[in-house]
């Protein structure tokens, strides 16, 4: 400011043109120092300030040689006011953290301990987390032997010669104090046989609970995400529903009674859930497992993937205008709401959503739309190596290479067409998308699987972890909410459910979907003689025929 002001005196002839050219500059520096912070730095504010305030400096205060000298001098002082204001401005405009969210809500990220295998250039370690992405943070996976929960990989406990990589993993809220940190337990591939075994008896899930609570003491974890996939399931029983709700149960009582003698925080419990329905009705008492939960993390992906023969989105928000049967019930949103119908309590839901996408080998490369025939999966990617799947940094370079994007506007998310390759996948459109969804239900949290497989290089030209921080900036809007359950509420629906308890429609009609009696453009989805009211897409009615909405011609409501 005091050369601002030596400014105005020194150069009285030049100085309203200078302003002027001040003013300029500033507004400009705004935009290009902005736009700095977005697209290149995932670190703290206080490493972008000293970044973006180098890399403006470096464009703003080279000299034209062609100048007189005291012209030049006067130009680079002009210019380093400006600086210094766009600076400010950007700083204090700049994206939040997830540590800086509105209170209550979440980003619950998953660390995967088997990037460190990716090729050298590519390989994912704690060293390469931004722990301002996130407010939890899961460590995938720790396994089960003889009911004691163990390690997986070589690093990841301490060992005589090496810290291990929970240690670090820990370290992390050195960097964000606010981040709570979870050891996660089972996962996909450890299956359902061990957990169903542990779980069958009082004696052995007490030696699993009593491993529990020292592994993760002596670890220094906030918590425990059990990631059973999933009771009654995969090789498990029928009893597992009951065994796992007292598991729960016996679980959290654990956590209160240790936290109590060592006169510290409780430790926490999230669960890891199945998203499609005859996997929640036959593996989870809902109501029971909610009163004992601190998080429920539902997996709403690989609704479809490449053990199918045709073409679908792999995490679609709403169902598809063609799908028929059950495949309707298979999306985002109609997850979420049926665990919210069946007890789970809002505040406990985070929304899953995949960082990957799920590819197809397509029959005919002609034929590329949603439900084209594929009979075999896409082609690995060159880093997570596994067929039919690609994680977003290696879908978005081949977006970057003649790849087109097409977007499913009913299901709300993209595919991406490339030769004979197929894939759905999330971008920064999708993600923030559900996030508006989940907040305008006023739910608080998503779930990302996984935070490695975002371009965190920022390869593709959108900066680094260019999805999380879309779902950052999306958190922290505030979003005009509507009721849990319902996409267009009335003046009799049930305010914690979404239902109409009201409405005698569904009364004694079974699960399913049905014509409304409130207009053409709308159907009536009853479960356990609950009504839930919802609306077509624009321009588009429902067919009892077909038993969907599609165009008014083929109505027949």
């Amino acid at each position: 400011m005091l050369l601002y002001l030596s400014l105005f005196k020194s150069h009285k002839h030049t100085r309203k043109k200078n302003i002027s050219k001040i003013l300029i500059t500033s507004f400009s520096g705004v935009f290009n120092t902005s736009r700095f912070f977005r697209e290149n730095t995932s670190d703290s504010k206080a490493e972008f300030w000293t970044s973006a305030c180098f890399s403006y400096a470096r464009n703003i205060t080279s000299p034209n040689l062609k100048e007189s000298p005291v012209k030049r001098e006067f130009d680079m002082a002009v210019r380093g006011v400006a600086f210094l204001i766009s600076a400010f401005i950007a700083f204090m405009a700049a994206d939040f953290s997830a540590g800086e969210l509105p209170a209550g809500r979440r980003i619950w990220c998953y660390y995967t301990n088997w990037a460190q295998y990716r090729p050298v250039d590519v390989k994912y370690t704690v060293s390469d987390v931004d722990p301002n992405l996130c407010t939890h943070f899961s460590y995938a996976f720790a396994v089960i032997r003889n009911n004691l929960v163990v390690p997986y990989e070589y690093n990841d406990d301490n060992s005589t010669f090496n810290i291990g990589m929970y240690h670090w993993f820990n370290q992390l809220r050195v960097s964000n104090p606010k981040l709570k940190t979870f050891l996660a337990v089972g996962g996909w591939n450890f299956g359902s046989l061990t957990f169903s075994q542990m779980a069958c008896s009082p004696e052995s899930r007490r030696t699993f609970i009593d491993s529990a609570v020292k592994f993760l003491r002596d670890r220094n974890f906030d918590g425990l995400d059990f990631d059973w996939e999933y009771p009654a399931n995969r090789r498990g029983i029928k009893e597992d529903k009951i065994n796992f709700a007292k598991l729960i149960k016996e679980l959290y009582e654990a956590f209160v009674e240790d936290g109590v003698r060592r006169n510290k925080p409780r430790l926490m419990l999230a669960i890891a859930v199945g998203a499609a329905k005859h996997v929640v009705d036959s593996a989870y008492n809902v109501p029971e497992i909610n009163r004992f939960v601190d998080f429920i993390n539902i997996m709403s992906y690989d609704y479809h993937g490449s053990w199918e023969n045709n073409t679908a989105h792999s995490s679609p928000l709403f169902s598809g205008k063609d799908e028929k049967g059950d495949s309707r019930y298979w999306n985002t949103a109609w997850s979420t709401l049926y665990w919210l119908e069946m007890g789970a309590s809002a505040d406990k839901i985070n929304v899953g959503v995949p960082l990957y996408g799920r590819s197809f080998t397509l029959y005919d490369p002609q034929k590329n739309g949603v439900g084209a025939y594929a009979p075999l999966p896409g082609k690995k990617g060159e880093v997570t190596r596994t067929d039919g799947f690609l994680s977003y940094f290696e879908l978005c370079q081949k977006l970057m290479t003649n790849g087109k994007r097409v977007y499913i506007p009913e299901q709300k998310v993209p595919y991406m067409v490339k030769d004979d390759q197929w894939v759905g996948y999330e971008d920064q459109e999708s993600v923030v998308t559900k996030v508006e969804w989940l907040l305008q239900k006023k739910l608080s949290g998503i779930m990302i699987w996984a935070i490695d497989m975002d371009d965190y290089k920022g390869v593709c030209g959108r900066g680094k972890y260019p999805l999380m921080k879309a779902i950052n900036r999306a958190m922290n809007k505030q979003v005009p909410p509507t009721e849990p359950g319902v996409l267009h509420t009335t003046t009799t629906v049930n305010p914690e459910t979404g239902f109409d308890l009201k409405n005698e429609f569904c009364k004694s009609r079974p699960f399913g979907v049905y014509a409304s009696n409130v207009s053409c453009h709308h159907f009536v989805f009853c479960m356990n003689g609950n009504y839930f009211l919802n609306e077509c897409p624009r321009n588009m009615v429902w067919s009892s025929l077909v038993r969907n909405c599609r165009s008014p011609g083929n109505g027949d409501c």
